[in-house]
This record gives C-alpha cells, structure tokens and sequence, in this order.
C-alpha cells in the first residue's frame, strides 16, 4: 500500500489539487498512518484549517511551537502558517479536517465581511493557531462543529452545502468572537518565521545533493550560529540533523516502491554510505529498511 506524502513547492508551500472554485471546502477524515513514517512534514497553505482529533495522542509543531493533542480536542491554524503533525499513539493517529479558502465566508478583499470580520483574524501573526480543548465551552463547539461537518458532508442531503456554510458561519463567529484579545505577534518573530521557511525550502529542494551549512544558512541571508539558534527554537533539531531526518522520510516512499535497491535508495535521496543509511533508519523508524519494505509488501 503506497504512502502517502506532503507535496511541496520550492518555497514549502503544499501543493495539493486545487479546491473547487465554485465551493472551495476539502472535508475530509486523515489518518497519519496513511502517511510514510506516520507524519506529515512541514508545509503551509493560504487556506485555512480546522480539526478535530477522533485518535491520539498527536504531536504538532506550529511556528515552532510543539505540543500534544488527544483525542476530542481540535486545533485551528491559521492561512499560510507552517506546521507538521506526527502519530504519537498506536493507533492510525486520526482527525477530522476541514480546510477552505476565506473566499468562501465572503472574505474577498474589500468586501464588508472581508474587512470587519476575516482579516483581523488573517492578520493576528500571534493567532497562527489555536488548540482547541471540549472543556471550554466556545472551543468545544467549534470542535463539535467540525465533526457535524464532515458528517454533513458524508450524507449529502438535500441542501448540504447550505448546512456546511452555516457550520462554518457559526465557527468563525466563536473564533472572532474570543480571539480578539490574543495580542500580535512581534515583528521579529514574523521575520524568523520567514526566514525558516526559506531555509527548509532550501533543504527540501537540494537533498539529493551534498548540502552544507554555509548554504542553509544563506539561503536565509543569515549566520550559521543565526541558523542553528533558529533552528534549535523553532524545529527543535538543528539544520544538519533536518536535512538527515528529511532524506530518511524521502526513502521511505522509494523503499515501498520496491524497484531500487537499498544503496540505490541510499544515493536517490543524497546518502552516500549505505552503512550510514542503515543505521540512521534504524534509529529513526526503529526497523531496518529491509523490515520496512517486507512489511509494505505483506501489505500490498
């Protein structure tokens, strides 16, 4: 069974098939086991996203903030805002989600709607999410929103999209309405953020090749001491060791292929030593890549 991956573009932006312009919504139920090491890396989009956790424990890391989410809790994160999620549980690791474009609760710049209602919310740097617990009253409304959405959409009735615009109405109407108090976020904040952005940019389109620190660094415009401070803070692991972790992640799907061998893999994905490979597999998915490929294709 093929795994499923992140797309990204040069500048981390995920690439997936464009929503529907007549009703831009993707409502779907995700389970990260479905995804090649049970996670999805980093990536961001203009929409927004809504989602509540039906199995957990997750771990998500949003702006280089990490934490846990269990299931019956949600999150909300906010337009172009870089984030990665990982199963931290036995389980498939499963959530509920509902991304779609502002456009879609009359948010077209300029508009009325657009300017009191949608941009404050697209604007607070210090609102990139928000965790979602069912103790708080406004919060676990949101969450059981979301939930009644996707069922709402699963059953189709007469009218639904009516029924899946009034859900929607009704959780940014919470979201604005509580969230006004959350202060901006520092102007230097913004600019790290920018800056990790392009240096994992860097990262995930040269991987193949021989990347040092000097590069990374540069493709930020920074220091190398700038880089990894950054680096330590926001990803917790420093750039040399997201370069490994990003090649690993990248053989997994060439491994489950089944048409190279392991030192072909190895190379593809800019290792050299096939030992070193090996070793760093292990260590990362606690299974050497042999054992993964024969448990893929008991699968298949």
């Amino acid at each position: 069974m093929d795994k499923k991956m992140i797309i990204t573009d040069k500048n981390q932006r995920e690439l997936k098939q464009m929503l529907d312009g007549k009703f831009p919504i993707a409502i779907e139920r995700i389970s990260l086991s479905s995804y090649a090491g049970g996670y999805f890396g980093h990536h961001w989009h203009p929409e927004l996203e809504f989602e509540a956790v039906t199995e957990g424990p997750l771990e998500y890391q949003v702006n280089g903030h990490v934490f846990e989410l269990q299931a019956g809790e949600g999150i909300f994160i906010n337009s172009n805002t870089l984030h990665w999620a990982r199963n931290l549980g036995e389980g498939g690791g499963g959530f509920q989600t509902l991304r779609f474009s502002p456009s879609l609760l009359g948010g077209i710049s300029g508009s009325l709607i657009y300017e009191m209602y949608i941009h404050s919310i697209l604007a607070n740097d210090r609102l990139a999410y928000l965790k979602l617990s069912p103790d708080v009253m406004w919060q676990n409304k949101i969450i059981r929103l979301i939930t009644d959405t996707v069922e709402v959409d699963r059953l189709r009735r007469e009218g639904y999209r009516l029924e899946i615009l009034s859900n929607l109405f009704g959780i940014w109407n919470m979201l604005y309405s509580n969230a006004a108090h959350i202060a901006r976020d520092s102007d230097r904040q913004v600019l790290n953020m920018e800056r990790i952005k392009k240096s994992i940019a860097y990262i995930e389109h040269n991987y193949q090749n021989q990347i040092t620190l000097d590069e990374i660094a540069g493709a930020s415009a920074i220091s190398k001491s700038e880089c990894c401070r950054m680096f330590r803070r926001y990803l917790r692991q420093s750039p040399m060791n997201y370069v490994i972790s990003y090649r690993i992640n990248q053989s997994i799907s060439l491994i489950a292929e089944n048409k190279y061998s392991m030192t072909e893999v190895a190379q593809q994905v800019g290792i050299s030593n096939s030992s070193y490979f090996t070793k760093t597999f292990i260590k990362m998915t606690g299974m050497t890549p042999s054992q993964y490929r024969r448990n893929v294709l008991k699968i298949q």
